[in-house]
């Protein structure tokens, strides 16, 4: 297959954010800077709900709010079995004023209550700039022109490079399909036993699944009619993943994985402490374990006695490097909130450039923007051969399912490409 070429402008934010670090002219505020609409003196309160046990990126945008309303009062509650919770807490007596809200959300009725109660960002008089948030990614009601939740930390998928041992031996970090097989074939004729690692489980942050999951969007892109197949589950949709399982096939035939280390990770935090030993180039993974690395640094061993310089780049595959970008938190705003006025500042405040950068950065995730460059880990994403925004893309979770069971099953050998295609819809 050739590489499929789209362009990916990201200039304006760029600007915005080189303007918002390193200053503007006097009496001229960047876009990328909040103007608060009241005063020090104004009084309030609010009450976020989330998923994230420890948030502290986000509790460090409190300490930056309260610099221009000390006398509001934020706390985050972390909700145990939050896809459960959540919901009971927005209908409860004590409300939260802000609550994490889910893509996957969208599609079910049940969770329809949160979007019911969620306050309409689009309405100009909120002050909400929405053009610097990765475009796309805003994503509406049911309800045509109504936004329900906003994105305030991306995630992708790639490879965590570990620079020191490319630098060490010569080589250049791949940048597409032959140099990375011509790089794991290196690897191993020196004596590295698994070039490319992961973790094993079966989610969409597994090893398979992370060099999957952007090729396959890539191949279904703009095609709307193979789209509505897979999310029907047609038998006949199985042809849409010849092309994904050749690929992962061809991928599996340069012995890059060593399958007996690559099934004793069970987990991420595995996965991360099994690179910091140092003898590991590649690990395939999401962003959401690349955000886990800085603070296990300091309690690896291995890692503390030989650090290297590691960073997050795009997979290369034979239809080159394709950023799949996924929103991994988005919020709502509770229109009945008692604390409305306060909420919205604090959103407004937040969905700035510099704002949603320092967050991404401080939780080391892929910022909700469209700058990377900002940050070392993610630098490499600026450059790319194929953009998609998976919550354009229209793929239900019912029809990924399907091909992550498909993937598996080459992977382990259990079936053919040509079988695993064919038994789509009933894997």
């Amino acid at each position: 297959m050739g590489i499929t070429q789209k362009t990916h402008s990201m200039c304006l934010a760029a600007l915005v954010l080189a303007l918002s670090f390193t200053g503007c002219k006097k009496n001229e505020p960047s876009k990328a800077d909040f103007v608060p609409r009241y005063g020090k003196d104004k009084q309030g309160s609010i009450y976020i709900a989330g998923h994230y046990t420890n948030f502290e990126a986000l509790e460090a945008e409190f300490d930056l709010f309260k610099n221009y309303y000390p006398a509001v009062d934020i706390h985050y509650d972390p909700l145990d079995n939050y896809n459960r919770t959540i919901l009971p807490a927005v209908m409860g007596d004590e409300p939260p004023d802000i609550y994490f809200t889910f893509t996957w959300m969208l599609d079910k009725d049940g969770y329809r209550p949160l979007f019911d109660e969620a306050e309409n960002l689009a309405i100009p008089d909120l002050g909400l700039d929405l053009d610097f948030i990765q475009k796309g990614s805003v994503i509406k009601g049911k309800e045509s022109g109504r936004v329900l939740m906003i994105p305030i930390i991306a995630s992708s998928y790639g490879m965590l490079v570990n620079e020191n041992l490319f630098k060490k031996h010569g080589m250049d970090i791949p940048t597409d399909y032959r140099s990375l097989k011509d790089s794991v074939a290196k690897f191993k004729e020196l004596g590295y036993s698994s070039p490319v690692l992961g973790f094993s489980d079966a989610s969409w942050g597994g090893l398979f699944s992370t060099m999957a999951m952007p090729y396959f969007c890539s191949c279904i892109s703009g095609n709307d009619e193979a789209i509505a197949k897979l999310n029907s589950l047609e038998p006949e949709a199985g042809v849409y993943l010849k092309d994904l399982l050749a690929f992962i096939q061809d991928f599996m035939d340069t012995g890059a994985v060593d399958l007996e280390e690559y099934s004793s990770l069970k987990k991420g935090n595995d996965l991360i402490f099994r690179f910091f030993e140092g003898d590991i180039p590649l690990v395939f993974c999401p962003a959401d374990v690349v955000s886990s690395t800085k603070k296990r640094e300091r309690i690896s061993e291995p890692f503390m006695a030989n650090p290297f310089k590691y960073a997050f780049y795009l997979i290369p595959t034979d239809r080159g490097r394709i950023f799949l970008k996924m929103t991994s938190i988005d919020v709502s705003v509770n229109k009945n909130s008692m604390n409305l006025d306060m909420a919205n500042e604090f959103i407004r405040f937040l969905i700035t450039p510099t704002e949603l950068n320092r967050l991404a950065m401080n939780k080391r995730m892929l910022t909700a923007t469209e700058e990377y460059s900002f940050d070392d880990i993610y630098k490499a994403f600026d450059s790319v051969d194929e953009y998609i925004n998976y919550d354009d893309l229209g793929l239900l979770d019912n029809a990924i399912v399907q091909v992550k069971k498909a993937v598996n099953a080459v992977v382990t050998g259990s079936m053919s490409c040509d079988e695993a295609a064919g038994a789509f819809g009933s894997l």
